[in-house]
C-alpha cells in the first residue's frame, strides 16, 4: 500500500467523521474530495498492474510453436478425422486407437501448456474429450484380426447398434471440437495483417 493511498484513505475517514458530526458544506466538500483523490489514486494503481502485467500477446511466438507441434501431433487427416468420417461398424485399424491415447497423452503435459488462456482452455476440454472417446471406443470394441478392432458381433443387436452410434456421434462432436480449436488457435495466433 502507498504512502498516498494510506493519505487519502485517512482523508476519507477523518473527512466522514467530521461530516457526520457537523453535517454542513465544508466537511461535505472536504469528503467529496477525500473520496475523488482516493479514486483517482485507485484509478492510478489499476494502471501500473495492468502495464506491469505481462499481456496474453507476450506468448504469442511460443504458442504459434507450440500450434505447429499441435498440428504435427495431431493432424486434421489423422485418427480423429478417421473416427468421425468413418462408421465404427466397420473394424479399423488399431493403431488409430493407440494414436488417439498418445496424442492426447503427450497434450497433457506442461511443456505442451498454450500460455493464451483461452486456448489452454480450449485445448484442455479438447483432449479431455479425445480421452473420453478413446475410453469408450477402448471398451466397446475388441480385437477382431490381425491388427484390426471392431464392436464385438456377440452382443445382442441393440448393444452394437448403440456403441456404433455413441462412437460415430461422439467422434463426430470431438472432430468439430478440434475444428474449432484450431480455428481459434489461428485467429488469436495468426491476426489479419493491418487488424491490429
Amino acid at each position: 500500500m502507498t504512502f498516498i493511498r494510506l493519505f487519502t484513505l485517512l482523508a476519507v475517514v477523518l473527512s466522514a467523521a467530521w461530516f457526520g458530526s457537523s453535517p454542513s458544506w465544508e466537511p461535505f466538500g472536504a469528503l467529496v474530495a477525500a473520496v475523488g483523490a482516493l479514486l483517482i489514486e485507485e484509478h492510478r494503481l489499476l494502471q501500473g498492474l495492468q502495464t506491469s502485467t505481462p499481456s496474453a500477446r507476450s506468448g504469442l511466438p511460443a504458442d504459434k510453436a507450440l500450434l505447429e507441434m499441435f498440428l504435427v501431433d495431431f493432424p486434421a487427416d489423422g485418427a480423429l478425422q478417421y473416427f468421425a468420417s468413418n462408421s465404427s461398424a466397420n473394424p479399423f485399424p488399431q493403431s488409430y486407437l493407440s494414436e488417439l491415447h498418445t496424442m492426447a497423452r503427450r497434450w497433457t503435459a506442461a511443456d505442451r501448456e498454450f500460455l493464451t488462456p483461452s486456448l489452454e482452455a480450449s485445448k484442455r476440454r479438447l483432449i479431455e474429450a479425445v480421452f473420453e472417446l478413446h475410453d469408450y471406443i477402448g471398451i466397446h470394441t475388441f480385437n477382431d484380426g490381425p491388427e484390426l478392432q471392431s464392436i464385438s458381433a456377440y452382443w445382442p443387436i441393440e448393444k452394437q447398434l448403440a456403441s456404433i452410434e455413441h462412437i460415430d456421434v461422439t467422434a463426430q462432436a470431438v472432430f468439430s471440437q478440434y475444428q474449432e480449436f484450431v480455428r481459434l488457435a489461428r485467429r488469436v495466433l495468426l491476426p489479419i495483417a493491418g487488424a491490429a
